[in-house]
């Protein structure tokens, strides 16, 4: 729909920005109400993270993944059911202790994260060899 009436294209672009900023706020209030019910998505915590930094901004250039680092572990140990868990308590703990320097590179921490995965298996009973 083409609008030849300057005042009407006004008012067409007006609306369009409201209602983007209504979807947008209304989008934000369910990440929200999803967060304070302890039923958020890792897209609603990846929403989050972002959204905190571009609030203090302080941008972390190197990033621990769970994902990565149950990567990893498949690579050296192979397959074994538990590495998903594993990697996710011991990225946790890293993520909790680890006092690397601000835009270092995540190699130590995803180290230090192998190893305590290591750790965590063979407190589950499970010994984990290099394939």
């Amino acid at each position: 729909m083409t609008l030849t009436n300057p005042p009407l294209q006004f008012l067409a672009n007006e609306i369009r920005k409201i209602s983007f900023r209504l979807q947008h706020k209304a989008e934000r209030y369910a990440v929200a109400w999803r967060y304070a019910r302890g039923c958020s998505t890792r897209d609603d915590g990846l929403r989050l993270l972002h959204d905190a930094e571009n609030t203090v901004g302080i941008y972390g250039l190197a990033t621990l993944n769970v994902q990565c680092v149950a990567d990893a572990a498949r690579e050296i140990y192979g397959g074994v059911p538990g590495i998903d868990d594993w990697a996710g308590d011991a990225c946790s703990r890293v993520n909790q202790k680890y006092p690397g320097d601000e835009g270092a590179v995540s190699g130590p921490a995803e180290e230090w994260a192998l190893e305590l995965l290591v750790e965590y298996a063979a407190k589950d009973g499970v010994a984990l060899a290099e394939i």
